[in-house]
């Protein structure tokens, strides 16, 4: 295989992972309490990531990293993935997948309202113009009504999910270490507290709804974003790469429609059009890129 393939190749396998996260949140909480479903996938994620730290040789670099990175590293974890999945979980439980999907793609606007509150800069007129674009967006999707009314409270928590992670990438542009190292960190100081919270609350793990769990830990948490990664610093074309990152909200409601069986709304498909088109405006001409390696998961956006 060519090296100029692989990475796109590698991004395409997170794009595709991350496009089938929702449907699969949603069939875990038809099983399981949101969060069962977070102290299953987080422990699933940290020993996946553990164990490709150790096939790519990168343990000594958690050895290195000093006492003060350290603590920065373990507060960045306990935002995610534990306090943003707690969000993300909790707004899936409350909306429909094809709501909550595209209110949490809007964290690359939140990420232009914090940089530039950051750095103290306006911002630019096309940045401005896509913070509207997608912000009508988020209001045309508000009055999606699938099946019965939609949670304004659900809104509220998906918005502010989109918000966390926004932070969290923010955050991430002080950290030195290594991204995969990093996020090993994070998810074993988390996986440690909600194992402790499961434990000491005196609750047992379910049973029902697993498979799904394990999935969303390796295939949301894990897998692509270490693919993701790996595709951002090996490929000669970033833009590229990130352009392919906007194939996921759309693959994503499809999935929704045809394995969930939810009937896509005209509010959804238009307020998806104008949050992804808003993004593409505010990114198409912006002045300066500040961060090139956060991810459309999850959220991801999910």
């Amino acid at each position: 295989m060519k090296n100029s393939a692989r990475p796109v190749l590698c991004a395409l396998g997170a794009v595709l992972s991350w496009s089938t996260v929702a449907t699969a949140f949603k069939l875990s909480l038809e099983c399981m309490s949101w969060f069962s479903l977070l102290s299953v996938a987080i422990p699933t994620a940290a020993v996946c990531l553990f164990l490709i730290v150790l096939i790519q040789r990168k343990m000594a670099l958690l050895l290195r990293i000093p006492l003060r990175e350290l603590g920065f590293n373990v507060a960045i974890g306990l935002l995610n993935p534990l306090i943003y999945y707690c969000a993300l979980f909790v707004a899936y439980d409350k909306l429909p997948a094809q709501v909550a999907q595209p209110l949490n793609y809007t964290w690359p606007m939140w990420f232009i309202l914090l940089y530039a509150a950051i750095k103290r800069r306006k911002p630019s007129f096309p940045q401005v113009a896509g913070l509207v674009m997608s912000f009508l967006g988020v209001v045309v999707i508000s009055f999606c009504k699938p099946g019965g009314a939609v949670s304004l409270s659900g809104i509220l928590v998906a918005m502010a999910s989109a918000l966390l992670w926004a932070g969290y990438w923010m955050l991430g542009l002080r950290v030195r270490a290594d991204r995969t190292v990093a996020l090993l960190l994070g998810f074993g100081v988390s996986s440690v507290v909600v194992v402790a919270l499961r434990l000491f609350g005196g609750m047992g793990f379910s049973v029902p709804g697993m498979g799904y769990a394990v999935y969303v830990g390796l295939f949301e948490m894990a897998i692509p974003f270490v693919l993701w990664q790996y595709a951002l610093s090996a490929a000669s074309n970033k833009y590229l790469i990130n352009q392919l990152s906007y194939l996921s909200p759309v693959l994503s409601l499809v999935i929704i429609n045809f394995y969930l069986g939810e009937t896509l709304a005209l509010t959804t498909i238009l307020g998806a059009v104008l949050i992804i088109g808003g993004i593409l405006v505010a990114n198409r001409m912006r002045e300066e890129a500040p961060d090139s390696s956060a991810s459309p998961g999850s959220s991801e956006p999910a």
